[in-house]
């Protein structure tokens, strides 16, 4: 009876954590990239 209760507690919040770091990984990619082009182009 408890089986459900984790697996709703647990896989929605490793998928919003998931996310968060993918998220987390295209802004750091972004902010170089953006750099990147600002030091190309000074």
């Amino acid at each position: 009876a408890l089986e459900p209760f984790y697996l709703t507690k647990l896989v929605p919040h490793w998928n919003l954590s998931r996310s968060l770091r993918l998220s987390c990984k295209y802004r750091r990619l972004q902010a170089s990239t953006e750099t990147h082009l600002t030091l190309a182009w000074s």
